[in-house]
């Protein structure tokens, strides 16, 4: 190679590493890590502001089981301040339970105030064996968790009545009306949920009180064939254009989308995300510009950031509101990572994953249906 070549090839390979496979557009901007070593994020608003919700597994390094016997060899949810990472609080009742998710219903449909529920499976991330893969106990169905009050510091817990077993699971609110759900081949619902088992993949609730402890029932007639990869998935209902937006991932995250069940449409912009050197860079949420060289994740930035940024995975975004500050501002979190295997050296064990945050300059409706029309 000439040296008047060499520097063309290093402007080409930086632009590849940006823009990912030529021809994937990004409606978003990828702002870089926020945690080291947790499992499934997921980024929520709850009276006007952002927290996120953490599953922590046992090799965490600030795993609360270090300081209380209570946690000690159990996974459970944690919820943060977004903007400062401030504990807010350890759920102490999701002690042995995995693949929690937040869903904040900010209008119930009996009325009253904002709700902040809870979603997981009895699964403890920690021991792991053949008869208990992730930890999960074998006859397992949905958990919920109920937040008291504004606090977010106590709940309410049980098994969500009428689900089926699954690893991760979401609920999300479906504002469409009984007609255009009749239209649509759909019974009468306010939520849905996704799970990541077949056969049973979708169900949804019609509670008119807004009770999510009982009442889901089986989409009927679903096609589980998404045309993508499957696993750590995540759903939202947009009332912009009356899609069931669903996020899919293997070692690359899709998005696809479907008005009935029956029939999914795939982006033509795909992947919706993929391991990029981005993923590589200290984003300024979370307090993580203060703890990065704690966390380790000094050593997994710029060059090496192909040793272990491998697989991009349960990815989640936020938020289908109604808040005024948030009709031209979305956020997309997703795990970067090897999937547990080793990182390639000179790293480590422990500079094998992070959850990695990106932002669009536009509502969530529009971000989500950008993604399949960009004249939108």
């Amino acid at each position: 190679i000439s040296d008047t070549m060499l520097p063309m090839l290093q402007i080409l390979v930086v632009l590849l590493l940006t823009a990912g496979v030529a021809g994937i557009r990004r409606d978003y901007t990828i702002r870089g890590a926020i945690e080291v070593d947790t499992n499934e994020n997921t980024v929520f608003l709850f009276m006007s502001k952002l927290y996120v919700l953490e599953n922590i597994p046992c090799y965490y390094s600030q795993h609360a089981g270090k300081w209380d016997p209570a946690y000690a060899n159990a996974s459970y949810a944690r919820i943060r301040d977004f903007a400062n990472g401030d504990i807010i609080t350890n759920v102490s009742s999701s002690i042995g339970f995995g693949f929690v998710s937040a869903f904040v219903d900010e209008h119930p449909a009996g009325g009253g105030a904002s709700t902040l529920w809870l979603f997981g499976s009895e699964c403890n991330r920690c021991p792991h064996s053949p008869s208990t893969p992730q930890g999960c106990i074998a006859n397992r169905t949905v958990q919920w968790w109920k937040a008291t009050d504004a606090t977010m510091t106590t709940y309410t817990s049980g098994v969500a009545a009428g689900t089926a077993k699954t690893y991760n699971v979401e609920v999300a609110r479906v504002t469409s009306t009984v007609q255009q759900q009749a239209v649509a081949g759909l019974p009468p619902h306010k939520y849905v949920m996704i799970l990541e088992i077949s056969p049973t993949l979708f169900l949804v609730n019609n509670a008119a009180d807004g009770d999510l402890t009982s009442g889901w029932v089986p989409i009927p007639g679903v096609n589980n064939d998404f045309g993508v990869s499957s696993g750590g998935p995540s759903i939202r209902f947009s009332a912009l254009d009356l899609y069931y937006y669903a996020i899919e991932g293997g070692s690359h995250v899709q998005l696809v989308r479907t008005k009935d069940f029956k029939t999914w449409e795939k982006s033509p912009n795909a992947p919706f995300l993929e391991p990029t050197e981005l993923d590589a860079q200290v984003a300024p949420y979370a307090g993580f510009p203060a703890v990065a060289e704690q966390r380790m994740f000094r050593p997994m930035a710029g060059d090496n950031w192909t040793k272990w940024d491998h697989n991009s995975n349960d990815a989640d975004v936020c938020c289908m509101t109604t808040d005024p500050a948030f009709q031209n501002t979305s956020l997309v979190i997703f795990g970067a990572g090897t999937q547990g295997a080793p990182p390639k050296p000179p790293l480590t064990k422990a500079n094998h994953c992070a959850n990695i945050v990106a932002t669009a300059s536009m509502g969530l409706p529009q971000l989500l249906a950008r993604h399949f029309d960009p004249n939108l």
